[in-house]
């Protein structure tokens, strides 16, 4: 699936449904997001999904820790695919709910 759809129908998608998506790889302090395109260290991408990861398999985790200490990936220019489920998620930044969204839970990554 590509992130535009995933993006277009996702809202519409049963949590939990599995998902696969490519995507450029880009953390920003906790939020870990696959973008479809960069254009610059703070530049936002066309499209991005957010990627909840703090449960998934240990390798996986380990292997987004060494991309994220990469500068080519902190620029956003690691291209990944993720195998996941689409999860209902509400952002809070400092604390505080400002609106639902839905991520993608991470269990595999290629």
């Amino acid at each position: 699936m590509s992130l535009e759809d995933f993006m277009l129908d996702r809202r519409q998608m049963r949590p939990g449904t599995k998902v696969a998506l490519t995507g450029l790889y880009r953390k920003d302090g906790d939020y870990e997001r696959l973008g479809s395109d960069y254009r610059g260290t703070y530049a936002e991408p066309t499209y991005a999904v957010g990627l909840l990861t703090e449960n998934a398999p240990r390798d996986a985790r380990k292997r987004l820790l060494d991309l994220g200490a990469r500068p080519e990936c902190q620029l956003g220019i690691c291209k990944l695919r993720v195998l996941g489920h689409v999860a209902p998620c509400v952002v809070t930044p400092m604390g505080r709910a400002v609106k639902e969204t839905v991520f993608l839970a991470m269990e595999e990554l290629w």
